[in-house]
């Protein structure tokens, strides 16, 4: 049986596996830069926000384009068996 959390409300199920994207400089993130996990989130994600029960292996992290700013490529991040970071850093 999956253990559950609860976070702002919301129970959650609980893999022990989960994504945390974060976005630099602060004025990109200001302008709207987001992130997202391909085929796990439909929509874009701000800095700071956590992708929770995720699958064991990779996930790629993209990043959205933004008028003005060099987006940064892709990831492609490892998931062990707790979390993992990733940081878009918009130039």
């Amino acid at each position: 049986m999956a253990s559950l959390t609860l976070l702002a409300g919301f129970c959650l199920p609980v893999s022990g596996r989960d994504v945390t994207g974060g976005i630099q400089p602060p004025e990109a993130a200001a302008a709207g830069a987001r992130w997202c996990v391909a085929g796990s989130s439909e929509f874009w994600l701000s800095g700071g926000t956590t992708v929770y029960d995720l699958e064991a292996g990779s996930v790629d992290v993209r990043f959205k384009n933004m008028p003005g700013w060099n987006t940064p490529s892709n990831q492609l991040v490892m998931v062990p068996n707790g979390s993992a970071i990733v940081t878009g850093v918009y130039t």
